[in-house]
């Protein structure tokens, strides 16, 4: 009896076209980035874990595929190394406590007990001491290897967000003591610094993983992107774009607030896209 073909409804097959789309938009953006093949194989299997979780999961990947950098895949490289020797450790280990119990009941009875046994068993014991030594001893050195990977695993955004702003430019941002945005419907019970363009934004513009730590924070905190804000609304705009915020109404009575600081944040985004392409050429 022949097998009746598969029929897919339109919703299944949108799907199954949208899920063959993100795994060639995954090895695509890696080979662009210069990643090797086996880092493009771990990022189409993490794809096919994360899969079900929708394009929510899709744009998680593609955030962790942005961090990527060539020092990471070393960091990474040397981190599974150590973790393979040390797997390594513990199976030698497994095999030599199996081997050492077996020995033992041999050894409980008079007709398999031998010297060899005896022999083999202070044998174990000694190479059981010296896999507890190395195995310590990788530990240790394991360490360092998994802080690295962790530290640069961690996002540009999370180190651009824990970075602060250097005093004198905090002092001169919230020396008028109000919100500069615009005329408040409630007075500001305290005021912060707010980036006009996102720190999240500016984490994801292209170009700015190519920079130093040192550049990003110049072009970030550029006296033109800080604002002091209401901390309430700073608060509730939190990465949003301007044009896209629409709370801004709950906390500013001028009409026109909306509209004048997506235009700033726009001119601010060319701005800093120049910046980024204009120190990228002096490498």
């Amino acid at each position: 009896m022949a097998t009746p073909p598969l029929t897919l409804s339109d919703d299944e097959l949108n799907l199954l076209k949208r899920g063959y789309d993100q795994m060639n938009e995954i090895s695509e953006s890696g080979k662009a980035k210069g990643m090797s093949e086996s880092a493009i194989e771990r990022y189409v299997e993490q794809w096919v874990q994360k899969h079900p979780g929708g394009e929510a999961a899709y744009q998680d990947l593609k955030a962790e595929m942005r961090r990527w950098s060539q020092e990471y895949e070393e960091a990474l490289r040397k981190a599974e190394q150590g973790r393979g020797h040390l797997e390594g450790l513990t199976a030698d280990r497994n095999d030599l406590i199996r081997e050492r119990f077996e020995l033992l009941e041999l050894q409980k009875d008079p007709a398999t007990k031998s010297a060899a046994n005896a022999r083999r068993l202070n044998k174990i014991d000694v190479e059981l001491a010296q896999n507890k030594a190395l195995t310590k001893e990788r530990e240790v050195a394991q360490r360092p290897l998994e802080e690295a990977v962790n530290k640069l695993r961690s996002s540009i955004y999370d180190r651009l967000r824990d970075a602060k702003i250097a005093d004198a430019v905090r002092k001169d941002v919230l020396k008028s003591g109000i919100d500069d945005v615009g005329k408040l419907k409630v007075p500001a019970s305290d005021v912060t610094i707010d980036h006009i363009l996102s720190v999240k934004e500016f984490s994801e513009m292209e170009g700015v993983r190519k920079l130093t730590p040192a550049e990003r924070l110049e072009i970030l905190n550029n006296r033109k992107n800080l604002i002091s804000m209401d901390h309430a609304a700073n608060s509730a705009r939190q990465e949003t774009h301007w044009s896209q915020w629409d709370g801004w109404s709950r906390f500013y009575a001028d009409l026109d607030i909306q509209e004048k600081m997506a235009r700033r944040e726009a001119d601010i985004r060319d701005m800093f896209q120049k910046m980024i392409s204009e120190k990228l050429a002096g490498k």
